[in-house]
């Protein structure tokens, strides 16, 4: 099974409008109780099929989400931006997703607090209190190096430092939240409230998953060893930074290249 998690950069509740700030395929292997998850820079210059007749047929990763939320209508499905999104990555990677799940950023840090707060280790120690960032990084904003102890808002801040390295730091710095709320979700004090947190927060994000294929796939999650769960994406040199006709700064990248590498994870040989 192919997931799009898409996290989107909307300071609102509503799913009206937004951009996808965050794009993760995520690859789930019932076979072999392995999960992969590749990262996909949101910045690379795309083209986007399906609403030319709006004069837009090519645009950053990101936007492609943006122009299909229910807020602009300019894509008519029932997935609305991570339809578009997923079209998108069909159309130019070859890459085709079975479901979406989409989270915000009230959610995202209402979801870590429901957990109780998570535990990450932070490589090395990292001022976010002079540097800007989105979302906006509050003054008392300081992660030291080491264990440090994160509710929803430091979370969400230290997910979206910018300036601190780079768009492949913050892709690390994702991956490492992510491994910390599977830890606190299997945390044997934590887990029987599960049931209660995904029934209610169910209603908080936008997919097409069902409720019952949810609660399956917590299931298989118990089920697979940590060594069993990769985070893969390309390195840094990849990608070259250029600018479109209108000035707008994007990556630039061999997409030949992409497609065999997403080829090869798609059939599970890259992890």
């Amino acid at each position: 099974m192919f997931i799009l998690g898409i996290g989107t950069d909307s300071r609102s509740s509503s799913y009206l409008y937004g951009l996808a700030d965050v794009i993760r395929i995520i690859r789930v292997d019932f076979v072999n109780l392995e999960v992969s998850v590749l990262a996909i820079p949101r910045a690379l210059h795309v083209e986007i099929p399906g609403i030319a007749s709006h004069g837009i047929t090519a645009a950053l990763l990101n936007q492609a989400y943006f122009y299909g939320t229910e807020g602009m209508g300019y894509y008519d499905h029932p997935a609305r931006g991570a339809g578009l999104l997923a079209l998108t990555l069909q159309h130019n990677f070859d890459l085709t997703v079975d479901h979406y799940v989409v989270m915000n950023m009230p959610n995202f840090r209402y979801l870590v607090n429901e957990l109780g707060g998570i535990y990450v280790s932070v490589p090395y120690t990292m001022d976010g209190r002079n540097l800007p960032s989105d979302p906006p990084v509050p003054e008392n904003f300081y992660f030291p190096g080491g264990p440090n102890y994160f509710l929803g808002e430091a979370a969400l801040a230290y997910a979206g430092l910018r300036k601190v390295d780079n768009i492949f730091g913050r892709q690390m710095r994702q991956s490492d939240i992510l491994l910390a709320m599977r830890e606190r979700v299997l945390d044997p004090d934590f887990i029987g409230s599960i049931p209660d947190v995904i029934d209610y927060y169910y209603n908080l994000i936008l997919t097409d998953l069902s409720l019952e294929q949810i609660f399956q796939l917590f299931c298989l999650g118990q089920m697979i060893p940590e060594e069993s769960i990769s985070f893969v994406g390309w390195p840094e040199e990849t990608f070259e930074p250029a600018y479109t006709m209108e000035g707008a700064l994007y990556l630039s990248a061999d997409f030949d290249m992409l497609r065999e590498d997403i080829a090869r994870f798609v059939e599970g040989t890259w992890r």
